[in-house]
């Protein structure tokens, strides 16, 4: 279970970027702020969270096929770290084409994203 401090601290973080990043849709999660982004918007927002919320670190991407009945079928996983306010934060990313499925580089902003982003 985590601490009553740590929640509230994720719901003031999730509240403010709502408030700051109008493209951002909430997601129901329950050990971090997660929030659906367009691809459109996603290097804007990683550049805003690294730049102005202290995310300094991106430490995994993944993606996910949700199966040929879904559209959109694929979606990329971000979990960004905060040393400071030690705390995640999940950001998804619906690729918008289900034939050649593709998302945004990040590794502009976040370097380590190249390696990442090749195994996704």
């Amino acid at each position: 279970m985590r601490p009553v401090e740590a929640e509230a601290m994720d719901e003031e973080l999730a509240t403010e970027l709502g408030e700051r990043h109008d493209f951002l849709t909430p997601r129901e999660s329950t050990d971090c702020p997660a929030f659906s982004c367009l691809a459109e918007n996603l290097v804007e927002l990683a550049r805003a969270v690294r730049d102005q919320e202290g995310f300094e670190m991106l430490v995994d991407i993944t993606a996910v096929d949700r199966g040929q009945e879904a559209s959109p079928r694929f979606r990329t996983v971000y979990h960004f770290y905060s040393l400071t306010r030690k705390s995640y934060l999940r950001v998804t990313c619906d690729c918008p084409s289900d034939e050649e499925p593709e998302a945004p580089s990040l590794s502009e902003v976040y370097p380590a994203a190249d390696w990442h982003e090749r195994e996704a």
